[in-house]
């Protein structure tokens, strides 16, 4: 039925309409919002010709009615200035249960719509198979090429990104940080990294953590398991780390580390330049910070040790303990400046200064200063506070304090 009206507003009026339907008044956002209605005039309806769009007055105030104008589809209508629009930079795809903002930044479950994983910025999770549950990732990039790997979480640009080609399996990693774990691969699990790049190179490794600023992060990758390393580039060599059991904390500990496995380093550049060695202990700043390529020495102090590269079962505590021995093999070193320069095996110091010059001689001193003077001589023994402390020749034997003291 042709249906022509005349509609009446007791502030507005508008021309009829023609055609099958009705016109309401029209006015300009300047000219609605003059409009002085009241509770009474409830229901009241204006088109708005500068926003191009239907108001309901509904006793208060006006309120928009969205049309197939104000959105396209999948595009999120949201409250602006009073109007009901949609925008193309925030849509919704219902499929997928995705929220997209900004054209790029997403937030859904993933790609499989899994109800248990969290997925948030561009990229996310893209590459996921049946099986990947429960995992959650933050960040542009973040968790891209996981497969069907469980349990990870990665928050942060590129955290658990992957490499393509070499989805990640494994379950229970966790990132966080700008490019933590970003090129963990495959099997790899049950990996932590907290900090800037942080575990940024393990590849196929497990059990790693990686607390600091491009900790576990070295050149080479890493695919050995179970290390800690916590501090700046704590071991992060140029060279691939496939030794375990490795604890580095501090800055630059095990920097060099390759196959080397189960040493310790505790401290600044502590055990910088173990490679291959294996356990090893190193605690203090600069403690066996040398090539050390053998195993089962142990530096305990500032620089204990310092000059260490093949030699095996010494042991160092103190500041400055045997710091010149480089092959030397089974020497003992206890107290401040013990065994400082000694280069061959099988020597005893213990107590400050003790051997303090002993460079090629096999000898024992036990007490503060104790054949300190002795360089070559060898087959020395000496017990007892400055004991031998003038002794530079051999086979001397002197117990007791100041015990031949004096003699030479």
């Amino acid at each position: 039925m042709s249906l022509q009206s005349f509609i009446y507003n007791p502030s507005t009026t508008t021309s009829a309409a023609t055609g099958e339907g009705f016109s309401v008044p029209r006015n300009t956002t300047v000219g609605r919002l003059a409009t002085a209605f009241t509770a009474a005039d409830s229901g009241m309806m204006v088109f708005d010709t500068d926003l191009d769009n239907l108001f309901i007055w509904n006793g208060s105030a006006w309120e928009s009615v969205p049309s197939s104008g104000d959105s396209t589809d999948t595009q999120v209508i949201f409250n602006d200035n009073g109007m009901l629009v949609g925008d193309a930079g925030l849509t919704y795809d219902k499929t997928t249960q995705k929220l997209t903002v900004a054209t790029s930044i997403n937030i859904w479950r993933g790609f499989l719509n899994d109800g248990t994983t969290v997925a948030v910025g561009p990229a996310t999770l893209t590459e996921t198979i049946a099986g990947a549950i429960r995992n959650t990732f933050v960040g542009s990039n973040a968790g891209q090429f996981v497969s069907s790997g469980n349990r990870n979480v990665g928050v942060g640009f590129s955290a658990l990104q992957g490499v393509n080609t070499f989805e990640l399996t494994g379950s229970q990693n966790v990132g966080v940080g700008n490019s933590a774990l970003a090129a963990i691969i495959t099997t790899a699990a049950n990996n932590t990294a907290i900090g800037n790049a942080a575990g940024g190179r393990i590849t196929t490794g497990a059990g790693n953590v990686a607390v600091g600023h491009d900790a576990l992060n070295g050149a080479g990758g890493t695919t050995g398991n179970n290390n800690i390393a916590v501090g700046n580039t704590a071991i992060a060599g140029v060279s691939a780390v496939t030794g375990a059991d490795n604890v580095g904390i501090g800055r630059g500990t095990l920097g060099q580390l390759t196959s080397g496995a189960n040493n310790i380093a505790i401290g600044p550049t502590a055990g910088a330049a173990i490679t291959t060695g294996t356990s090893n202990v190193a605690i203090g700043n600069n403690a066996m910070p040398g090539i050390v390529t053998l195993g089962d020495n142990i530096a305990i102090g500032r620089n204990a040790q310092q000059g260490l590269t093949g030699g095996s079962s010494n042991v160092a505590l103190g500041v400055n303990t045997l710091v010149l021995n480089t092959n030397g093999t089974n020497n003992v070193a206890i107290g401040a400046a013990a065994n400082n320069k000694t280069t061959v095996s099988d020597c005893i110091a213990i107590g400050s200064d003790a051997l303090l010059n002993n460079s090629i001689g096999i000898n024992t001193a036990v007490g503060r200063s104790a054949l300190s003077s002795v360089t070559a001589g060898s087959n020395n023994t000496a017990l007892g506070y400055f004991a031998a402390r003038a002794t530079t020749g051999g086979n001397c034997t002197a117990i007791g304090s100041n015990a031949l003291a004096l003699s030479t």
